[in-house]
């Protein structure tokens, strides 16, 4: 698919899912990032060999689809921009004639004429199905700014190559939300402010360091700029972060104990069927490697973050 947005300058379909904070792959922020460096002469985002792929692989795909399904896709050469936020839609198709399809789920759809086609090539099938929350908003944002009421995902996994459909219906309020999330990010691009910290990584990359070492006692109260409602926010976020430790701790022992009585068990033999449930302690001859010399890494400034509860 040709990409007819341009970084820095506007929003492009696939940006959707993180601007609205459903993607798996990046935050509002990130996107902040890759902008800003694109309006800055800097292009950082080189697509990946399964992207390249996913590339040069869409026409036989798109012909593949058209000949099993027995319809007509053409394939737009240009950009579609929203009539009302700052967004352009690149396309892989639009269905140039109506057909039945039957998605994932075993339901029929009439897709009609005008209709975007978006191909998506991975590996391995998607857990859960091809309408991943990312994708919907994906093809969300290309049916708001083609005009369409239809959007068909057309999943095609490499390691299992039978079409997987999801179709997915024009949705109004999505349209709004997504249209509002552009115009906050590029009130971020233009006034240089960032969002809040989606992650404790990125909050960690973000808020810098005051600099200083002492400890502020909230056993009182309110201090150094922190409210009361901050403080029950953060005596209660302490408590559940070092219960969730401690049920990591719980289950990790939990699960070294079975894995000795099955082992044990074992001895010698390879494995064991049980009413379908496969044990197996196969043996592995590991190859001799050399020695792997850490690579070297810039001096860089962090912040180590620690809950410590009281007993």
């Amino acid at each position: 698919m040709a990409k007819f947005s341009i970084t820095g300058v506007e929003s492009g379909a696939s940006d959707s899912g993180a601007l609205v904070g459903a993607s798996p792959y990046d935050t509002p922020n990130d996107l902040l990032v890759r902008h800003r460096s694109a309006a800055n002469g800097v292009e950082n985002n080189n697509p990946n060999g399964h992207m390249l792929a996913g590339n040069y692989w869409e026409d036989a795909s798109r012909q593949w689809f058209e000949d099993i399904f027995g319809c007509e896709i053409s394939h737009p050469e240009i950009g579609y921009p929203d009539e009302q936020c700052n967004m352009v839609a690149s396309l892989d198709g639009l269905f140039a004639t109506p057909v039945t399809l039957t998605d994932w789920q075993g339901t029929e759809h009439l897709i009609p004429d005008g209709a975007v086609w978006e191909c998506k090539l991975p590996v391995y099938p998607s857990e859960g199905g091809p309408a991943r929350p990312e994708r919907v908003w994906q093809v969300m944002a290309q049916m708001m700014c083609s005009g369409a009421d239809i959007a068909v995902i057309a999943e095609l996994p490499r390691s299992n190559p039978e079409w997987v459909i999801a179709v997915i219906e024009r949705d109004e309020k999505m349209i709004k939300q997504l249209r509002d999330s552009v115009d906050e990010f590029w009130g971020h691009m233009d006034k240089g402010t960032q969002y809040t910290p989606q992650t404790s990584e990125e909050a960690s990359k973000m808020i810098g360091h005051n600099g200083g070492k002492v400890m502020i006692d909230l056993s009182h109260g309110p201090a150094d700029g922190i409210t009361a409602e901050e403080i029950e926010t953060l005596h209660a976020a302490a408590d559940r972060y070092d219960a969730a430790n401690g049920a990591i701790k719980l289950s990790e022992g939990i699960k070294e104990s079975a894995k000795l009585e099955m082992q044990l068990i074992l001895g010698g033999r390879d494995g064991v069927e049980i009413d379908g449930t496969r044990i197996k302690w196969a043996e592995v001859n590991y190859k001799a490697k050399p020695e792997k010399i850490t690579p070297a890494t810039e001096a860089s400034v962090g912040r180590r973050f620690s809950v410590k509860v009281p007993a």
